[in-house]
């Protein structure tokens, strides 16, 4: 459900904390501003779930000048994308969720930073809800590849963990190319 703010039209405003990584994502491709309201604000354990404050954090670090406004009860989240750096960066993931749940979200923004990024990410590396390493490097490489991203692109599992303890590390690098290659599907 989207709301226009009257004061604010700039903002895309959403309820509830379906789909947080996803607007989050398309927030930050589209340098639009989001306020996500109601994230779990009837549960038992309210607002944003430290998963999903570790997945904040991650676009904090892949950006330049990002604002995010988290309330007190977490149940309301403001984040105004800034650029895309990329660059070199290393993130603990929260053993909550997978590697995988970061790095899909890591392998939709990276050819659009300004600077090649070069992940370091670290925790669970396969589990029973999010799509392993394995597999992304299986499907999305070979995807990115067919957008002209060959050079530099690559997924390396250097250590691998699981719950409880995590443990596991898992560098992604990707070329920031002046333009993508189109596909025909």
């Amino acid at each position: 459900q989207i709301k226009m703010a009257s004061h604010q039209s700039h903002v895309l405003t959403y309820e509830g904390g379906n789909f947080l990584r996803q607007r989050l994502g398309l927030a930050t491709l589209s340098s639009r501003p989001v306020k996500i309201k109601k994230i779990r604000h009837k549960d038992a354990n309210p607002g944003v779930q430290d998963f999903e404050a570790s997945f904040i954090r991650l676009l904090d670090k892949i950006t330049n000048g990002s604002r995010i406004e988290v309330n007190e009860t977490g149940t309301t989240v403001y984040y105004q994308p800034g650029l895309l750096h990329g660059g070199q960066i290393e993130h603990d993931c929260n053993e909550q969720r997978a590697v995988g749940y970061y790095l899909e979200a890591l392998v939709c923004l990276a050819p659009f930073t300004k600077a090649p990024l070069h992940a370091t990410l670290r925790g669970v590396t396969n589990d029973q809800v999010d799509v392993s390493v394995d597999y992304l490097k299986a499907t999305c490489l070979p995807l990115l590849q067919l957008f002209g991203l060959i050079a530099n692109l690559d997924l390396k599992i250097t250590r691998r963990g699981a719950a409880p303890g995590g443990g596991g590390e898992v560098v992604f690098t990707c070329p920031n190319p002046r333009k993508l290659r189109p596909v025909k599907i």
